[in-house]
């Protein structure tokens, strides 16, 4: 692929998906913090800190960013170890990122799986996976996945092997409260299909975070540091990233006990392991960058601070019940332009995998001719992820007179209310033409 042909794909991802340029973002921090792995993988990424670090969905001042070091350094080494403790034969990491864990675990005779968007995945392939000895590349794989998809999960975990240790760092924030349904069932799905555990740092990141950044901004003359609530949500780009397993800074007994009992609804159950019972100082070399007094104020913080354990409740299937119905539901896309006016047509789900190719021939269209609406039958739509919002949103924007939905099913409409956008794009799209000239998929 040439340079300004991927270039391109890359800033269409980060708009559509703005965990894709996150996945940058962390691994340059883990060099920064002293990974010789991460630095190698950076270095062969070609990566820079303008790149990562002030890219077009986020950016991050000098209290957030040395905090934001610190929360990473000690979730990626203690999930680290608790994944190593859990005794679970196989880790499956989703998202896994660009980070060494699967170079580490080639190393260590151990199976690994890394879940990923496809461009993620695609780049992991090419220059990451190569720095794995051929003879340890059997015990690692990397396989793209949306999460909210039944089908593109179960894809994911084809052949991963029994007993799993799913890890999560980083993900939750992004996901919309149908998402967080729609993934929490998948997790059921592959507890009660492989056996094991779910391990997650993200349901009190923002405690986490929040608290490291107090002790952090102590040893600056600002006294205010950027809100991380506003970092993520500058990632994140959609009106509220909250869902029910996040847990508030203002609210933690009461969103703790809320999640707890929610889960089982799923069948699954969660412990919370204190963060500072396992975590081993010396591996967090970031750490070193504050004082004394700094360090010991982080490690009281994270006594207070817990991943969560989540495992089913029971295997639902040999007490007879449903198990989750998929529904195969292929993307498809037709469009054409009348004037400066965009008809397009959506069919099956919008979502990671597939907004950013709505996006692309949007992108395409107006750049041959000036576009002032964009009209979307969604007739056949059957699910919109954060992503699918994102990426309307963005389209909305760039256009005079924005972007207006059609013939939504119920379940879409709901999931734009939930999120506040379905005004912003409601219409009754009677002016959409029969007949479009199909753009291939």
């Amino acid at each position: 692929m040439k340079k300004n042909q991927a270039d391109y794909n890359h800033k269409t991802q980060e708009m559509v998906n703005p965990v894709f340029n996150t996945a940058k973002t962390t691994v340059y921090q883990m060099a920064l913090a002293g990974d010789p792995l991460a630095a190698s993988i950076a270095e062969v990424l070609g990566l820079t800190y303008d790149e990562t670090q002030k890219s077009a969905s986020s950016s991050m001042d000098q209290i957030y960013e040395q905090t934001f070091r610190i929360v990473l350094d000690i979730r990626y080494h203690t999930m680290q170890r608790l994944a190593l403790q859990s005794g679970q034969p196989v880790t499956v990491d989703v998202p896994c990122g660009y980070t060494p864990r699967g170079i580490e675990y080639a190393r260590s005779e151990r199976s690994f799986t890394g879940l990923d968007l496809p461009a993620v995945i695609s780049e992991i392939n090419e220059k990451i996976l190569p720095m794995i000895p051929q003879e340890a590349r059997e015990r690692v794989r990397y396989r793209a996945v949306d999460v909210t998809d039944p089908d593109s999960f179960r894809a994911a975990l084809t052949d991963a092997g029994a007993s799993l240790c799913m890890i999560t760092e980083g993900l939750l924030m992004y996901l919309t409260d149908s998402e967080i349904d729609a993934f929490l069932n998948n997790i059921r799905w592959a507890l009660e299909e492989y056996g094991g555990c779910w391990i997650t740092a993200d349901p009190e990141i923002e405690i986490q975070h929040k608290s490291i950044q107090k002790i952090i901004a102590a040893g600056y003359s600002r006294k205010e540091p950027e809100n991380s609530s506003r970092v993520l949500r500058e990632k994140a780009d959609i009106t509220s990233p909250h869902n029910f397993m996040l847990i508030r800074l203002e609210h933690v007994d009461e969103d703790i006990k809320a999640a707890m009992e929610r889960l089982p609804g799923y069948n699954l159950r969660a412990e919370r392991l204190i963060i500072a019972d396992h975590m081993k100082t010396s591996e967090i070399t970031s750490l070193q960058e504050v004082s004394e007094e700094q360090k010991e104020a982080i490690l009281k913080a994270m006594r207070k601070c817990a991943f969560w354990k989540i495992t089913a409740l029971q295997d639902h299937r040999r007490d007879g019940a449903d198990e989750i119905k998929t529904k195969k539901n292929g993307f498809s896309l037709s469009a054409v332009k009348r004037g400066k006016k965009l008809e397009m047509r959506v069919a099956g789900r919008l979502d990671t995998l597939t907004a950013p190719r709505l996006l692309e021939e949007y992108q395409k269209a107006a750049a041959a001719q000036e576009i002032n609406e964009v009209q979307i039958d969604c007739s056949d739509l059957e699910y919109i992820s954060s992503a699918g919002l994102r990426t309307l949103l963005i389209m909305h924007k760039k256009c005079k007179d924005g972007v207006v939905i059609a013939n939504p099913k119920s379940s879409i409409v709901d999931i734009m209310e939930q999120t506040g956008f379905y005004p912003l794009f409601k219409g009754d799209g009677s002016s959409i033409a029969p007949e479009t000239e199909p753009i291939v998929p």
